[in-house]
């Protein structure tokens, strides 16, 4: 019962992860009804600001048994959770393409400056461009690169939130499928060059892309990326996952379990309250909005991908035997965060690239760096598009020490202001 009114059986339980929160809420509805509730916080206004904060966030079905009117303050009720951070699938309709490829139809978003260079971007297994990229483009430190830059986020077959299902008869695409797919993308708007930003399963595909089309791509920046085949027990947990999620209506927890420390590693109830907000968050995202036949046969496409089959050799690349170059010869800015279940990954990959054109990177404290460490990777990325010859205007560094005004480093031998160098002879004993 709620104010005298029943609710309705389809009405979903409001979970939150903090105490203070759920034990406010509980305040609100509990001994009471509408009347009396909208009476009281009139009375404080202040409370009545945040109540009003909390009801907006929450979608509960309207009910027919009351009328709006008694209840001003549930206006807009929604089944959303009360989170310190919410994960939005908000991206605007009129942006959004459906493009029809050779090997399936990709869903592409698009913001910033249209007439600006191109980025484009691909996201990791069981997330889609909103879940994966929309909070990092909107923290305040990437306002500079969305002003100058054209964003375009593509999404791979299937994998948008609540999704409908893949008919059975179609093929999903390979990783390599999914590469040309994204040239395709490149086509259709005619984009004669770009930068590349991928994660995980997303930063594999734009890889294969740059080493098949390096006058296409500028430069890549890389999350997490892998480019070898599936390791023993990487395909074991896809096999598995995979034969959960046949018939599976939603997301097991078993297949959550694994998304999480794909995607956030293995430590984040170590890492503060911040990274288990946005662990519950995403915990929320697998079980609600995500397709799980879909999502199986991206897992499947990701299983089983091919070795890239990188050199920083030329000798070494020329007696492989696939005919074409692979000698990476575009810059990559290769990020990975330290609780991350990536590191080894990243690490092969940093040694099969050439090291004048690859910068690694291990974000501290931070397992899901676009989301937990936003601000540094917007530097390093504003630092990296700089240094392709990008003009852009960036912000006071926040993660940078203080830098001495002059050498405080003293040569030995040398004495400042005064030079007087010492010089000893063999024996050690005479000072000429």
């Amino acid at each position: 019962m709620f104010g005298g009114c029943p609710l309705p059986e389809t009405t979903p339980l409001v979970i939150s992860p903090t105490d203070s929160e759920s034990d406010f809420v509980a305040d609100l509805f509990d001994n009471g009804n509408c009347d009396s509730l909208a009476a009281q916080y009139q009375a404080k206004p202040s409370r009545l600001d945040t109540f009003n904060q909390i009801a907006s966030s929450l979608h509960l079905p309207v009910s027919t048994n009351y009328s709006r009117s008694s209840c001003p303050n549930l206006t807009g009720i929604s089944a959303r959770p009360i989170l310190s951070c919410t994960l939005l699938n908000t991206s605007e309709k009129e942006n959004e393409d459906l493009l029809n490829t050779p090997h399936g139809t990709l869903t592409v978003a698009k913001e910033g400056n249209p007439r600006g260079p191109v980025i484009i971007t691909l996201h990791d297994i069981g997330l889609n461009h909103c879940s994966n990229f929309q909070s990092f483009f909107n923290c305040s430190a990437m306002r500079s690169i969305l002003t100058k830059f054209c964003i375009y986020h593509i999404t791979a077959p299937g994998q948008q939130a609540r999704a409908a299902d893949i008919p059975a008869h179609s093929l999903y695409p390979s990783m390599e499928q999914l590469s040309e797919m994204v040239e395709s993308v490149c086509q259709h708007y005619s984009v004669s060059h770009c930068i590349g930003l991928g994660v995980g399963m997303g930063a594999n595909v734009l890889l294969r892309l740059a080493s098949r089309s390096q006058q296409l791509i500028d430069g890549l920046i890389v999350v997490n990326c892998n480019s070898q085949t599936s390791g023993w027990m990487e395909w074991a947990y896809h096999k598995v996952n995979m034969k959960a999620l046949k018939r599976a209506k939603q997301l097991p927890d078993s297949v959550v379990d694994y998304l999480m420390l794909h995607n956030l590693g293995s430590t984040v109830k170590e890492r503060g309250s911040d990274s288990v907000s946005i662990a519950a968050m995403y915990r929320h995202h697998f079980r609600t909005e995500v397709n799980p036949g879909n999502l199986a046969r991206l897992l499947q496409s990701y299983v089983t991908r091919s070795d890239l089959n990188l050199s920083r050799d030329t000798e070494t690349s020329f007696k492989t035997m696939n005919r074409r170059n692979n000698m990476l010869n575009v810059p990559v800015l290769n990020i990975v965060g330290e609780q991350s279940s990536h590191v080894d990954g990243t690490i092969t990959f940093n040694m099969r690239v050439n090291p004048a054109l690859c910068t690694w990177m291990k974000i501290s404290d931070a397992g899901m760096v676009l989301e937990e460490q936003p601000e540094k990777i917007a530097e390093a990325v504003g630092l990296f598009l700089q240094g392709l010859g990008y003009t852009l205007r960036m912000g006071r560094s926040r993660s940078a020490t203080v830098r001495p005004n002059k050498l405080a480093l003293q040569i030995k031998g040398y004495e400042t202001p005064l030079v007087k160098m010492k010089v000893f002879n063999i024996n050690e004993d005479l000072l000429i």
